[in-house]
This record gives C-alpha cells, sequence and structure tokens, in this order.
C-alpha cells in the first residue's frame, strides 16, 4: 500500500518542524532494539558497555526529557512482539511522555482509549495528476503514463519503484 513511502515522504516534507526524526524497524525486538542503539548513537548518549535492552530503556528516557523529536515506528504489524502482551510494543518501546510525535506504520487497526489519529490509507485515493508526479517525476510524459498509473491502482509504492525503474 505504501505506508512507509507515505510515511518517509512526510518526514521529507516536515523535517524543518522537529529537530529530530529516527525511524524505527518495529517488526521485531531485535530490529527494535538496532534502530533505538542507531538513534542513541546519533544523539551521542554514552551506551558504551550497555546491553540493547538498557540502550532502549535509556533511549526511551532522553525522549521523554526532551522535545522537537518525532519518531517512525514502521512495519507495527505485531504489537504483541510476541509476547504475551498485546501492547508489548507500545508498552516497552513508545516513551511515555515528553513533547514528541509518534507514527506508526501498521496493516492493523489500532484502537485504544488514548486520543490518537488513524489515517486508514484504503480509503484515500491519490489522484491522477499527484500519480502522474510521483511516477514521471521529472521524465515527460509518453503517453501511456495515465495507464501505468491505472495499471497499478495509483499505490503509491508502486508508482515510486515504477518511476524509479524508469529512470535506468
Amino acid at each position: 500500500m505504501g505506508k512507509s513511502q507515505i510515511a518517509l515522504e512526510f518526514c521529507y516534507q516536515n523535517k524543518e518542524c522537529y529537530q529530530y526524526i529516527f525511524w524505527i524497524e518495529a517488526d521485531t525486538d531485535t530490529a527494535l532494539q538496532s534502530s533505538f542503539i542507531a538513534a542513541a548513537k546519533k544523539l551521542d548518549l554514552p551506551i558504551l558497555g550497555k546491553n540493547p535492552a538498557e540502550v532502549v530503556s535509556f533511549t526511551i528516557e532522553w525522549f521523554q526529557s526532551n522535545n522537537g523529536w518525532f519518531l517512525v515506528f514502521d512495519d507495527a504489524d505485531d504489537y504483541s512482539l510476541k509476547s504475551t502482551s498485546y501492547f508489548c510494543l507500545q508498552d516497552e518501546y513508545f516513551p511515555k511522555s515528553g513533547r514528541g510525535i509518534i507514527l506508526m506504520t501498521t496493516r492493523l487497526n489500532y484502537k485504544t482509549g488514548q486520543e490518537n489519529i488513524v489515517v486508514n490509507l484504503n480509503e484515500i485515493k491519490m489522484d491522477d495528476d499527484t500519480a502522474l508526479k510521483l511516477l514521471l517525476r521529472e521524465n515527460d510524459d509518453d503517453g501511456n503514463a495515465l495507464a501505468i498509473v491505472q495499471m497499478l491502482g495509483h499505490l503509491p509504492l508502486a508508482l515510486d519503484l515504477a518511476g524509479a525503474l524508469m529512470e535506468i
């Protein structure tokens, strides 16, 4: 569906609004820990000698004490992360306070009692002009671009990949 591509584009278009933007791979515990270790290194946090779980806790504490950050939890399709807690992802990896924004890409319907905004990408259809811009980039239309857009169902990721291939 192109959830990650849309999140990436949002980050790019709004990079001036946030002091820190971090992409957190959220499909497994190992990927989450690696992403938090990378974030800690970018923040120059003193993590030498700490195990991955300690680095995650230390980095979350930093997020809770600072503002201006934007976290993208990408591919968060298993909130339990194979544990007994359905909300393991949120309980163990989301900052509980602080002045930052969390964006989660997932195929699941995210419902809690908390205030949040869910954007169902299945309800959003890219218009022809936007789809053509994504496909063609700076290239000229040879008359087949709209047919390609329609064949690919206006899907952002498919259009982006096709556009990349057209530039080769």
